[in-house]
C-alpha cells in the first residue's frame, strides 16, 4: 500500500536447537538458494546456531554462493 520495500524469511535455522536441526536449516537455506536465487535465513545468537554458522559459512564460494546484506536483495 505504502509501496514500501519488504522481504521475508525463507528459513528460521535454530527453530529446531541443535546441530543436526540447524545444519538440516541451513540444507533448506541452500536448496532454495539454488531454486530461487536468494534465500533468506534468520536465527539468533545461540551456541548452536554460532557453531553451524562458523562451519557453513567458509564452504558457501566453493558451493558457488554469495552471502549478501539484505539491502542487496531488496527490489
Amino acid at each position: 500500500h505504502y509501496r514500501v520495500p519488504m522481504l521475508s524469511r525463507d528459513v528460521f535455522l535454530d527453530h529446531v536447537m541443535t546441530a543436526q536441526g540447524v545444519a538440516a536449516s541451513l540444507a533448506k537455506v541452500e536448496d532454495i538458494a539454488r531454486k530461487n536465487g536468494l534465500a533468506i535465513a534468520i536465527g539468533h545468537p545461540h551456541d548452536v546456531t554460532i557453531a553451524a554458522l562458523t562451519q557453513w559459512l567458509p564452504t558457501l564460494q566453493e558451493k558457488g554462493f554469495q552471502l549478501v546484506p539484505l539491502t542487496a536483495a531488496v527490489k
